[in-house]
C-alpha cells in the first residue's frame, strides 16, 4: 500500500511539471536567451494532449520500472531521490526523441526543457520536505544531493544518462546546422505520420494516362461509362470509363480563362438534371465557374455551356449567369458547383470574391453557398432578381421564393447560407444534406454540412476558437459550427471537401465522410452521422502535394472513390486515382523524373500559389492570411532580411522557420518542392528585393 502512495506521488509530481510547464511556457525562457534564441510556438490544446500522452507514459513506465528494479522512491533518501533524478533525466530525452520524430506537432524545447526543470525541482522539494524534520538544515541536505549527483554522473550508467539527456540538444543543433541530417529527420518524420495508411493505397484510374491539371470528375449523366474531366487551364475532356478510350476534348475557353495561377483557373462544374434527356431544352447543358484574369484583371464567371460533342470544343456556347469583378489577389475563389436533390443551382464562392470597394453582402457575393434556379419555368416557385449586386452583371436565372434571406435589405437575395471562408468542393449525400470542405486561414480547416439560412462563424470565429475581428452585434443567419475540424501541422493545411460514401466496393467505408488535403495530398475517413467529429482517420495518401496536390474526390457508379491531383503546371503529370485496398497489388507507376531546372513561370507560380497568401505578391508580407498569424511575416525588403545569405533562405524554405530559429508558423517544403524549385524561389525574392515596386 505504501509502495502504491508513492507512485501515486511521482505521477502527481510529473503530471504538475507537464501542466505546470505548459502554463509557464509563454511566460518564462527556460533556456535562456544567450543560450539559444528560440522561436514562439503556437500550441492547441491538442498539441499539448499529444505532449501530455508522450510524456506521461514514457515517465510512468520508466518509474515504475525504477521502482521494480531500485525499489520504491524514499522522498527522504539522498541516494534513491537522486536515482529518481536521473531517471527524470533518462524519461526526458526518451519522451522528447519519440515527440520529435514521430508527431507532425511543432517541437518546442523551452515547453520541453520547462517539464525537466519543474520535474526536477518538485522532486528535490519532496526531499528537502520530507528530510527537513529528520535530517538538519536544507542547506545541507542540498549539499549532499549535488555531492550524490556528481558521484552517479561519473559512474557508467549516470554518463551514459546525461548523454542521453543531451540527445534532443545534439539532434536540434544538427537538425539546424546541417541540410542533409534535416531532410533525414523530416523524411522519418513524414513515414512516422503516413504509417497508418495501410488499409488503402490510391492507383491509377487509368495507368499511364496523365492530365493537364486535373480539377475534378463526374460521370456522365445516364452513362456512367463516360467520365468528364475538368481542367484547370480551360478545357474539359471525356474518356470512356474503364477502358481510358475515346479520349477526347468537349470543351475548351482557356483563351477565356487566361492566366492560371494562385486559386484561378476552370474550378468547378455540374451537369444540368436533363443534361441526358433527349429533346429538352437543356440536352447537354453543363454549369461552370471560372476566373478570367487577363492585364491583371480578375473576374469570376459563372456560366452556361451546351456541349455538342460533334462540333468541336472551340465553338460551344457560353451564356453568361454571373459575371463579378474580384480584388485582384487571386485568393479563395471557392469554386463548387452542384445542382441539388431540388433541382436548384449551388454555388460556393469564398471571401475574395467581391471588388475592393464593394464587400457587404447586401451589395456583393461572397464567403457563401449562393442558390439560384436556372430554369425559371414556375412563378410560384421562383421569382425574377429584383436586387444586384453594386459591381458585375447577373442576368438570367430566377431567386427561389424559399431562400432563406429573401426580402431582407441586409443581404442579397441568392445568399442560402454563409460564414466561410473558402469553400472548396461540396456535394450532396443520400439524404440530401450539403458536406462542404471550408479551407480555413492558418490554423483551422473545417468540414461544414451547410443548411438554408445557417452562418457558419467566419470570420469571427474558426474551427472553435474566436479567430480575427470580434462578433457582430448582429449576425445574420443562425451560428452553427463545424462537424470537423483538424489544426494545421506542416503537412495537412488546406482541405478538400469530399463525399459521403454508399458504394459496395469498399464495405468498411460505407456511411463514411471521405475528404483530403491538398497539400499533404491524405485522405480521411470519419463518421457522417451529422454530430461533432473531433479525428478522423487517415487512410491513404498520393504522391502529389501542395500546388500539385488533390484538387477533388468523387464516388462513381460502381463504388469507386476517385481522386485527383494537379501535379505540375508546366507539363501535364497530373492524375486520376482511385482509393484501393492495401492488399490490392497495385501498378508500379511509371516513372516520372523531377527536370533538372525550373522555368520561371513555374517558379512564380509556386509563390504565388503557397507563399502570397502571407508574403505578399511581391513579398512585403502583407498577404491575405498575414494578419492572421502568431508572429509579423518578414518583409523581404528590409534591409535585415536582405542581408541574409541565399544558404539561409534555402533552409528557412526547405527545413521551415523553425530550422533557423524562426516561427514554426513558417513550414517546411523540402518533401514537396525539390532542389531547383527551392533554389528559384530564393532567386525570386531576391529579384524582388532588387526589382521593388510600391506594392501589390
Amino acid at each position: 500500500m505504501k509502495a502504491a502512495g508513492i507512485f501515486l506521488l511521482e505521477a502527481l509530481l510529473i503530471f504538475a511539471a507537464l501542466f505546470g510547464a505548459h502554463l509557464l511556457e509563454p511566460h518564462i525562457s527556460f533556456i535562456p536567451s544567450f543560450v539559444i534564441s528560440l522561436p514562439e510556438v503556437d500550441y492547441t490544446g491538442e498539441d499539448f494532449r499529444t505532449v501530455l500522452w508522450h510524456f506521461g507514459c514514457v515517465y510512468l513506465v520508466l518509474l515504475a520500472a525504477t521502482a521494480a528494479y531500485l525499489g520504491p522512491w524514499r522522498p527522504s533518501d539522498v541516494r534513491r531521490t537522486v536515482q529518481e533524478l536521473f531517471a527524470i533525466a533518462l524519461g526526458f530525452a526518451i519522451a522528447s526523441m519519440s515527440l520529435f520524430l514521430t508527431t507532425e506537432i511543432a517541437f518546442d524545447p523551452n515547453l520541453i526543457v520547462g517539464i525537466a526543470i519543474l520535474a526536477s525541482l518538485l522532486v528535490i522539494s519532496a526531499h528537502l520536505i520530507s528530510a527537513a524534520s529528520t535530517h538538519g538544515a536544507p542547506g545541507s541536505r542540498v549539499l549532499l544531493l549535488i555531492r550524490e549527483i556528481l558521484r552517479v554522473a561519473f559512474r557508467s550508467a549516470g554518463i551514459a544518462i546525461i548523454l542521453a539527456a543531451l540527445t534532443p540538444g545534439i539532434l536540434a543543433f544538427f537538425f539546424v546546422g546541417d541540410r542533409d541530417f534535416a531532410n533525414t529527420v523530416t523524411r522519418i518524420r513524414i513515414w512516422f505520420s503516413d504509417s497508418e495508411q495501410a488499409a488503402y493505397q490510391l492507383v491509377d484510374l487509368f495507368p499511364g494516362e496523365r492530365f493537364a491539371q486535373p480539377m475534378l470528375v463526374r460521370p456522365r449523366p445516364g452513362d456512367p461509362g463516360v467520365l468528364y474531366i475538368l481542367g484547370r487551364a480551360g478545357t474539359l475532356e471525356r474518356i470512356d470509363y474503364p477502358s481510358g478510350e475515346g479520349r477526347s476534348l468537349v470543351l475548351d475557353i482557356r483563351d477565356k480563362v487566361g492566366e492560371v495561377e494562385s486559386e484561378n483557373g476552370f474550378l468547378g462544374f455540374d451537369f444540368h438534371p436533363e443534361f441526358a434527356r433527349a429533346g429538352s431544352g437543356n440536352e447537354g447543358v453543363i454549369y461552370a465557374y471560372y476566373t478570367s484574369v487577363k492585364n491583371g484583371e480578375q473576374v469570376n464567371h459563372v456560366s452556361k455551356f451546351t456541349l455538342r460533342e460533334d462540333a468541336g470544343a472551340k465553338v460551344q456556347t457560353e451564356a453568361p449567369l454571373m459575371v463579378l469583378p474580384r480584388e485582384p489577389s487571386g485568393f479563395h475563389n471557392g469554386g463548387s458547383v452542384a445542382f441539388g436533390p431540388d433541382g436548384l443551382l449551388y454555388l460556393a464562392l469564398g471571401e475574395g470574391v467581391h471588388p475592393k470597394t464593394h464587400k457587404g453582402i447586401n451589395e456583393t457575393f461572397r464567403g457563401a453557398i449562393l442558390r439560384i434556379d436556372v430554369d425559371c419555368r414556375h412563378s410560384d416557385r421562383s421569382q425574377p432578381i429584383t436586387r444586384r449586386p453594386a459591381v458585375g452583371q447577373v442576368q438570367d436565372y430566377c431567386i427561389p421564393r424559399d431562400n432563406p434571406f429573401v426580402g431582407n435589405p441586409a443581404i442579397l437575395d441568392e445568399y442560402w447560407a454563409l460564414g466561410l471562408r473558402n469553400p472548396y468542393r461540396m456535394n450532396f449525400d443520400a439524404d440530401g444534406r450539403l458536406w462542404v470542405g471550408d479551407v480555413g486561414s492558418t490554423k483551422w480547416e473545417e468540414v461544414n454540412i451547410v443548411e438554408a439560412g445557417h452562418h457558419y462563424q467566419y470570420p469571427f470565429i474558426e474551427g472553435y476558437e474566436a479567430a480575427g475581428p470580434s462578433r457582430p452585434d448582429t449576425v445574420i443567419g443562425t451560428e452553427t459550427p463545424p462537424v470537423h475540424t483538424y489544426v494545421h501541422t506542416a503537412y495537412d493545411r488546406a482541405v478538400i471537401g469530399g463525399i459521403v460514401y454508399q458504394g459496395k466496393r469498399h464495405q468498411a467505408l460505407r456511411g463514411q465522410y471521405l475528404f483530403a488535403d491538398n497539400y499533404s495530398s491524405k485522405v480521411f475517413s470519419m463518421p457522417a452521422s451529422g454530430r461533432r467529429v473531433d479525428s478522423a482517420d487517415h487512410i491513404a495518401t498520393a504522391d502529389q502535394f501542395a500546388q500539385r496536390g488533390t484538387s477533388s474526390l468523387t464516388e462513381l457508379a460502381d463504388g469507386e472513390v476517385v481522386l485527383t491531383t494537379l501535379g505540375r503546371s508546366s507539363t501535364p503529370t497530373g492524375r486520376v486515382l482511385k482509393l484501393s485496398s492495401g492488399d490490392a497489388q497495385a501498378p508500379a507507376p511509371a516513372a516520372e523524373a523531377e527536370p533538372a531546372s525550373t522555368t520561371a513561370a513555374e517558379v512564380h507560380s509556386i509563390y504565388i500559389a503557397n507563399c502570397a497568401r502571407c508574403h505578399g505578391n511581391e513579398g512585403r508580407g502583407d498577404g491575405p492570411d498575414a494578419g492572421m498569424l502568431p508572429v509579423p511575416v518578414p518583409d523581404f525588403h528590409d534591409d535585415d532580411v536582405r542581408a541574409r545569405e541565399n544558404s539561409w533562405y534555402h533552409r528557412v524554405i526547405g527545413e521551415g522557420g523553425y530550422a533557423a530559429g524562426l516561427s514554426p508558423a513558417m513550414p517546411p517544403w523540402a518533401h514537396i518542392l525539390n532542389e531547383a524549385e527551392i533554389d528559384g524561389l530564393v532567386k525570386l525574392i531576391r529579384e524582388f528585393q532588387e526589382n521593388p515596386h510600391d506594392g501589390n
